[in-house]
This record gives structure tokens, sequence and C-alpha cells, in this order.
């Protein structure tokens, strides 16, 4: 994970062990101002706030969250907001306790069914594509691309 970050890093990017069983690993991989940018949303530090995260620090809130994964039996509702889901949608599978949602794909959508479903199709498309390179040797230092500027 050391060497990973190493070249990751450069890029914009983390990569943070979650869970570790035996010889299998849950790791969160991130951008920090990415991360940054959607946790300083009013609502969502709202929503963050009223499930016991210290939501004025974005780095105390990844290590809450990975405080709550090691210990919980299935992930918290809200792990949404750190992977960059529509809140709309975290929100939603939160009220719904993940039932009635419109559609499910990388996560179950209660808004905007329309756009999660492109996204969807991106993701996959996006996939497939460093998948086919990755299989033919392309190392992960030319996969990981910087991050856009905010």
């Amino acid at each position: 994970i050391r060497k990973l970050n190493g070249c990751l890093n450069r890029k914009g990017l983390w990569l943070i062990p979650m869970k570790l069983e035996g010889k299998r690993a849950l790791l969160y991989l991130f951008r920090p101002e990415k991360l940054k940018k959607d946790l300083s949303e009013d609502i969502t530090r709202k929503l963050l706030l009223e499930r016991g995260y210290p939501a004025e620090d974005g780095k105390c809130c990844v290590a809450e969250l990975i405080r709550r994964v090691r210990q919980g039996k299935c992930f918290p509702h809200e792990i949404g907001v750190f992977l960059g889901y529509p809140l709309e949608d975290v929100l939603g599978f939160i009220e719904n306790s993940g039932r009635n949602c419109l559609s499910c794909g990388c996560w179950k959508v209660y808004s905007n069914e329309c756009a999660a479903l492109e996204a969807f199709r991106r993701y996959e498309k996006c996939k497939s594509v460093y998948q086919r390179l990755f299989a033919s040797g392309c190392p992960l230092t030319r996969l990981t691309v910087a991050g856009r500027s905010a």
C-alpha cells in the first residue's frame, strides 16, 4: 500500500486500508480534494453530524467511517457520501432502508434515474477499457490519471 501510494499520491489519489480479514482487504481509494469539496456541502455536513461524524474535519470523517466499517457487520448507509454517490440517492437509501429504489447499478437510485443510468453506462465502458488495458500489460502507473482541478 505504501508503494502504491507513492505512485497514486502524485496523481491526487490516496489508498487506505479500511478492513483486513485474513488474506482479504477492503481498500478505500479516493481523491482528498474531491472528498473535501463533497464533505463541505452544507446538507452533507448536516447528514454526517446527525449520524455522529465530526463533520468539520474530513480526515476525522474518514477515520470515523473506517472505524464503523471495521466494527459493523454491514456498511454504514452514509458510505455513499464518501464514494461520491448523489446525495439524494444516499438520503433515499437511508430513508427507505435500501428498498423502493427506482433503479439499481453501482448504487441504488432514488432520484434522477436518467442521469444515474447514464453514469452507470459510462462507468461500465470505462471499466471495460481499463480491464482490457490492464490485461494487456499496461501498468497501474499509466492507468492512473491525475484529477482535474475543481
